[in-house]
């Protein structure tokens, strides 16, 4: 009817779209073969893929197929339903035929009437509004096609749909491109039904008590029994008849006998009509609910009254399920058979319960543990025997008193928080409380409690499961008196101590093993492997880790010798005895505890007093070298005076011949060197005769700052690094410019290719901690420092303990006399001061010069340098 109406207002709105109309086809008469195949008929559907789409709107499609098919289940009793779509020249046809009644000639010409009905015509209903087929011969028109039918009496009825192909005889405002295929349940369902409705009772008790899940199964030992109420007569006749043929049913006319029937002799379900006279539906079910013996009665209510308001109304009564009149076979055979099962698995599950409750009642009687129930309120229902027991009372003095009666007063009010917070919705929980037993003793235990709660979440009863720990508490206590005294030893222990826990983690360190882990967060706690690679390189790091975990496993100790390791977290070089040892923890467990000794000081004093012994070793031997030496160099020059005195001589001889002034010239050059040589002698063994006086570094390395370059040739750059005060000194200024040149030459021949030579001045005091490498022979006080470093080849650390011996040179021969450092030796030596040099092959050296700090010249500085 809302179609036509539209269809006559002008506002049907069709869409147009290419459609796969042999698929739609097949599928809209496929929703049809279950309703044919239960009423014993046969659907053949024959719709080939078409070579070109169809123009159609799907959702009026729809309704011309499922109206023709439903016309034709209508008419056909025995035989079958064909449904074929054919593509021809210019068009595509439906053709929709049964094995029916058929239609008498007269009525054929009026069958696409409005509300024309066949007379007389053998139907499975005479129900119908008489449209389905006018509606039909609107919509193809609308599609700018015909149909058509045949029919004989007896013989069937063939309907023929034809459609024009393409989309030329359509209104282009319609026409759409194709969209997603939509689901087909919503329109095919009314129709199949409507359809459904028309089979008699038996065969769609069948079908709906497949779709239930009530496929009848071997006979029970007895059906369920149903009591339906109801005023209604045709309509107990026809539930009676419909439930009857799964279920026993009985029918009762009103509420009141209803409610005397159920009582007497309760069923399975109850099924009620709401409005009836005397006692309505609702008032019946308040009275079955109040009466223990129906309190769990199921009930579904039956009303004409529709709406959810209506439904959560008959639900917030206390029935079970609530179906809406007009219903469907199908729906109340499900909804039935739904409540009784769940009826029948509340009865079960009330008889597990009522077993459980007495499994648990033997099992608390024989626990080995207490047990107690209790209200809310805390006062107990239930006591077991080793409760009793562990407590000094008998059941029946408990079940008189509160659990807050027997706890101490130093855990009751812990204790009644958290059954506070239990009564108040929070969570289940587990205590340790004192508890006092009957004849004033301790008694210790760890309890479980857990909420019995009602459907609204309220907490009705509590249980709870206790085990005496009393002696655990006094091993505890027994255990903490001896780890106290254990810490203190700890505390106070000259050796580091730390503990590693089965899970290979940082248990405890004690104060003296703390500085050792310097700077670690959270030390306690972390994995034992992480912390050692923070503090050591990773290939002693492993290696500890590795007897660490040795111990652990096997037991076996461990004792390490005298170890030096370089700290990664430091930069320093630490030195430490250590022992490791497997011990058991709390509860059984094993871990391993290291004692250790930074033996830092012990090896550094030793390497000092060695580092000593070698300066004292190698100064006794320059002395020695150096008093040989200036022995030498005595005789040597009071010869060589001699020599150079008699070849002045003979030089003033006018008559001498060329040839021999020649030769004489080459021996008083070779007697100069011979000096030189001699000088260099007695300079390294302190012998020379110095003219110190007070001059500032500072101003003597600028003065010879050019004299320097020209030596070092321009390939080099020379770098000045020098405080901007003065620094004093008594030194011999030509001997200390003589340091100067023999250290950058020394330089200069380190950097064949060129390089960089930096003089740097600063301010050095020796406290007496200087590094063993350095200082250890240095006396205390302030200095004067001069480095000289260049970036050349450097010295093997072979050399460099020889280097400033005399005579002692890494350059080919001829290449040097070897006396350059020695004689820097014996001026800085001379001086009062010290000399050594760092190097390391393709690093450079670096000589340091210490001379003592002397006080300034009255004088102004310019003074003092001039």
């Amino acid at each position: 009817l809302l179609d036509f109406s539209r269809l006559e207002a002008g506002r049907v709105e069709p869409q147009y779209e290419p459609v796969d109309l042999a698929r739609l086809t097949a599928d809209l008469a496929s929703t049809f073969r279950s309703a044919l195949e239960r009423a014993g008929l046969r659907l053949v559907v024959d719709c080939s893929p078409l070579p070109d789409p169809v123009y159609v709107d799907r959702e009026m499609w729809e309704k011309i197929v499922l109206n023709l098919l439903s016309n034709a289940f209508k008419f056909t009793f025995e035989g079958e339903i064909g449904v074929v779509l054919r593509q021809h020249d210019g068009g595509v046809t439906l053709r929709v035929s049964d094995t029916g009644t058929g239609i008498s000639p007269e009525e054929l010409p009026h069958i696409f009437e409005r509300f024309r009905r066949v007379q007389n015509a053998r139907a499975r209903t005479h129900e119908g509004t008489g449209i389905g087929l006018a509606l039909v011969h609107e919509l193809v028109k609308l599609h700018g096609g015909q149909v058509a039918l045949t029919s004989e009496v007896g013989g069937g009825t063939t309907f023929e749909v034809t459609l024009p192909v393409g989309s030329a005889h359509l209104p282009p405002s319609r026409v759409i491109p194709a969209r997603a295929v939509a689901s087909l349940g919503a329109g095919a369902a009314p129709f199949v039904e409507e359809a459904l409705r028309w089979l008699p009772v038996d065969l769609l008790l069948d079908g709906a008590a497949d779709s239930a899940g009530l496929r009848h199964g071997p006979p029970s030992a007895r059906p369920a029994r149903i009591l339906f109420a109801d005023d209604n007569p045709d309509m107990r006749e026809y539930v009676a008849h419909l439930l009857g043929a799964r279920w026993s049913v009985e029918t009762v006319a009103d509420g009141r006998t209803a409610l005397a029937q159920a009582t007497a002799n309760p069923p399975d379900l109850l099924l009620s009509d709401v409005m009836m006279p005397g006692l309505d539906g609702f008032a019946l079910l308040q009275a079955l609910r109040a009466d223990p013996r129906t309190r769990e009665l199921p009930v579904i209510l039956l009303s004409a009254r529709a709406g959810e308001e209506s439904r959560i109304e008959g639900l917030q009564a206390g029935a079970d399920d609530y179906l809406v009149k007009p219903f469907s076979a199908r729906e109340l055979l499900a909804r039935v058979g739904a409540t009784l099962e769940v009826a029948a698995v509340r009865r079960q599950a009330d008889a597990a319960l009522r077993e459980s409750e007495q499994r648990f009642r033997t099992i608390v009687s024989q626990a080995t543990v207490g047990v107690v129930r209790a209200q809310a309120t805390g006062r107990m229902t239930l006591v077991n025997q080793r409760w009793c027991e562990m407590l000094g009372y008998s059941e029946a003095e408990l079940l008189q008193m509160s659990i807050a009666d027997v706890i101490h007063p130093e855990s009751l009010a812990p204790a009644l928080d958290a059954f506070r917070r239990l009564a108040d919705g929070g969570p289940d929980f587990a205590i340790e409380a004192k508890y006092r037993r009957k004849d004033g003793s301790i008694l210790w235990a760890t309890s479980s409690v857990n909420a019995l709660r009602s459907a609204a979440n309220e907490c009705q009863e509590w249980v709870a499961v206790l085990v005496d720990i009393t002696d655990r508490k006094h091993a505890e206590e027994a255990l903490r008196r001896q780890t106290a005294q254990f810490e203190t030893l700890l505390a106070a222990a000259p050796l580091g101590v730390y503990l590693i826990d089965d899970g290979f983690r940082m248990l405890e360190v004690n104060p003296t093993a703390l500085p050792v882990f310097g700077d670690i967060p959270d030390l306690i706690g972390r994995d034992f492997d992480e912390v050692i690679h923070v503090l050591w390189p990773k290939a002693f790091a492993d290696e500890v880790v590795q007897l660490f975990r040795h111990t652990l496993e096997t037991g076996e100790p461990y004792s390490t010798p005298e170890r030096i390791e370089q700290r990664l977290d430091r930069g320093v070089t630490e030195y430490y005895e250590w022992q490791i040892n497997r011990i058991q923890l709390p509860g059984g467990r094993y871990g391993v505890v290291c004692y250790f000794r930074d033996i830092s000081s012990q090896v550094l004093a030793r390497a000092a007093i060695a580092e000593s012994q070698e300066r004292l070793r190698q100064a006794a031997k320059m002395e020695a070298v150096g008093r040989l030496a200036g022995g030498i160099a005595h005789d040597f020059n009071n010869q060589l005076q001699g020599v150079s005195g008699f070849a002045n001589f003979v030089a003033q001889d006018p008559g001498l011949g060329m040839r021999a002034r020649q030769d004489l010239e080459e021996i008083q050059k070779a007697t100069e060197r011979m000096a030189g040589l001699t000088r260099q002698l007695l300079a390294f063994s302190r012998q020379q005769v110095l003219q110190p006086e007070t001059l500032d570094l500072n101003a003597a390395v600028t003065d010879g700052q050019s004299l320097l370059q020209r030596l070092i040739g321009t390939n080099i750059e020379m770098v000045l690094d020098l405080l901007p005060q003065p620094l004093w000194v008594r030194a011999d200024r030509a001997q200390l410019l003589q340091v100067l040149m023999n250290l950058a030459i020394n330089a200069r021949d380190a950097m064949p290719d060129g390089g960089r030579l930096t003089l740097r001045t600063a301010v050095h005091e020796v406290s007496g901690h200087e590094p063993v490498s350095t200082a250890a022979a240095i006396q205390r006080g302030r200095y004067a420092e001069l480095t000289v470093t260049d970036v050349g080849i450097g010295i093997q650390p072979a050399d460099l303990p020889h280097i400033f011996e005399p005579f002692f040179t890494t350059k080919e021969i001829g290449q040097g006399t070897g006396l350059g450092l020695a004689t820097v030796y014996g001026i800085v030596s001379q001086s009062h001061g010290y000399i050594w040099a760092e190097s390391a092959p393709e690093a450079g050296t670096t000589f340091t010069v210490l001379l003592p700090e002397a006080a300034g010249p009255a004088a102004s500085s310019d003074e003092a340098r001039a």
